[in-house]
């Protein structure tokens, strides 16, 4: 047990940066910390109070239908769905594509307990889940039902044990998916596939079952009778926290902890096998030299980290999540139509709303294909390599930058002809929202790589730090939310008759913040790249 929990301990400490944000004697890097510090909380708070927001009418129309106990049950499905999403594409980042694997197995210590290590840290970043998505649901019930000390007891006790089973359920697909890839020499390929395959059927499946919303809350209650019941651990926790049973309390705390380790004690047995298998790297046996070729400086960088790219399982996984959402989006516009998808979505997809609606949705998708954000950080170690090439730094950024354009341009291509076709758009709406589009495709990964350049983390053992849990990342995604909404807010209130000509203002001021990023890219960006 102690071996889990210094194994936990360091994790956490290189993860997080902590002995970095403690230990630094820089007054700016200790101010940089303390802002980023917060700033997550700020974004924390928001997101709880917005998720009270959104619960609160609900709560109202559930009392009516004498039916409050679906607020608990929302709750703990909520939390479940975005733990088991999170987790398929989070863990295979822990489990297989770790850098100190062979550190780790050369020490005096279990492979369960380095699993379980794992495993843990992946569930203390999951509990911030359960606490945003789950806790405002139930304390709206606690208001409604002047629940007492004791039901919030129970509330903290059992929110505790909640990401445990959809941990547990993401690690054994994504186990599945790792012993299916190990046999086949592209395992990267198979996981990728496998991964992507099962975040579609997360993103589709849930929007498939029609009435789930606040205006047919009654017609819904049927359905998610039927799912907390399938889930029995559910129904055990409902009726845990509506009862106060410690009986039933007991036995939901019992079954997740009993699933978790279960899982451990299963999987632990072929960790490291795995492990060394897809850690294997396959040459061809008859490979013959014939002819050296050359290319330019751009193109050799270009392709470097376009191998790179393809090569990495986590980073492909949570980056380009964002085109995969554009993808969905457009082809269920083309098969649902229009009518279905807004329903869905909540979205005013009708009339002169539709191309500002379908720019802010793309806009969502661009931003949020994280390359550049992580570019920098993930040279890691080995920057040194690259910063003592006779190359211009101004070549090098600007590769990482073309890779995160080739995978939002060609995208937006496709997308933008199916949603053309599909809402029958004019030719002037087609050519605005092209250039709305790609004006972000280049502003996105150029915000991002200077971002990284600000926050970089080149010391980690898994590049899903870097990936998704960076300070990089975060403030990138901040500052894309600022630059998505603020022409989101302005069309709200000022509900333009001629929604082409905001659309181009809109352009014309991304057009101007492009050119003042390259310009700061090649002034700030160089000297901060050379600093590192």
């Amino acid at each position: 047990m102690n071996s889990v929990f210094f194994l936990i301990k360091a994790n956490i400490i290189n993860s997080w940066g902590i002995n970095k944000a403690l230990k630094s004697k820089s007054g700016a890097e200790k101010v940089k910390t303390a802002l980023l510090g917060l700033l997550i909380v700020y974004a924390f708070c928001m997101l709880t109070f917005t998720m009270f927001m959104l619960y609160y009418p609900l709560g109202k129309v559930l009392v009516e239908l004498n039916s409050l106990e679906l607020l608990i049950g929302s709750s703990i499905l909520s939390t479940t769905m975005f733990s088991l999403f999170m987790s398929i594409y989070k863990i295979p980042g822990y489990l297989f594509s770790f850098r100190d694997f062979d550190l780790l197995m050369s020490l005096p210590v279990k492979p369960s307990a380095v699993l379980a290590s794992k495993m843990i840290f992946v569930y203390l970043s999951n509990l911030a889940i359960s606490v945003l998505v789950g806790i405002p649901s139930l304390v709206i019930y606690g208001i409604n039902t002047h629940g007492g000390l004791i039901y919030y007891v129970f509330v903290a006790v059992a929110t505790l044990f909640v990401p445990l089973i959809p941990i547990s359920i993401g690690a054994a697909l994504a186990y599945i998916l790792g012993r299916i890839s190990s046999k086949f020499r592209s395992t990267n390929v198979l996981m990728l596939i496998g991964t992507f395959v099962i975040i579609i059927a997360f993103m589709v499946l849930p929007n498939m079952i029609t009435g789930i919303n606040q205006e047919q809350v009654q017609s819904a209650i049927p359905a998610i009778s039927g799912v907390i019941k399938a889930l029995f651990w559910t129904n055990l926790y409902i009726k845990a926290l509506s009862n106060t049973n410690i009986l039933y309390l007991a036995a939901f705390l019992l079954v997740s902890a009993a699933v978790f380790g279960a899982f451990i004690f299963i999987f632990s047995r072929g960790f490291k096998t795995i492990n060394s298998r897809m850690s294997e790297k396959y040459k061809a046996s008859n490979y013959k030299v014939t002819t050296l070729k050359a290319s330019g400086v751009m193109k050799a960088l270009y392709i470097k980290e376009l191998r790179f790219y393809l090569s990495s399982y986590i980073y492909v996984t949570n980056t380009a999540v964002g085109v995969i959402m554009m993808l969905v989006f457009s082809l269920a516009v083309a098969v649902f139509g229009k009518d279905k998808v807004a329903m869905m979505l909540e979205l005013p997809m009708a009339g002169s709303y539709v191309a500002p609606v379908i720019a802010l949705v793309f806009a969502f998708c661009i931003s949020f294909t994280f390359v550049t954000a992580a570019s920098i950080s993930l040279e890691g170690k080995g920057l040194w390599i690259i910063k003592s090439l006779p190359l211009k730094v101004e070549n090098i950024l600007w590769s990482k930058i073309l890779l995160n354009m080739t995978l939002t341009i060609p995208a937006l291509i496709v997308n933008i002809v199916i949603v053309a076709f599909a809402f029958k758009m004019s030719a002037e709406t087609v050519i605005v929202l092209f250039l709305l589009s790609l004006l972000l495709c280049i502003v996105s990964p150029v915000i991002g790589i200077l971002v990284n350049l600000y926050f970089p983390k080149l010391e980690w053992t898994s590049q899903v730090a870097v990936v998704k849990q960076s300070a990089s990342i975060f403030v990138t995604m901040i500052i894309n939310v600022i630059i998505m909404g603020v022409p989101a807010i302005l069309f709200i209130l000022i509900k333009p008759s001629n929604t082409n000509l905001f659309m181009e203002l809109v352009c014309v001021a991304l057009a101007i913040l492009a050119f003042v990023l390259i310009k700061a890219l090649s002034t700030v960006g160089v000297k901060k790249f050379k600093e590192l």
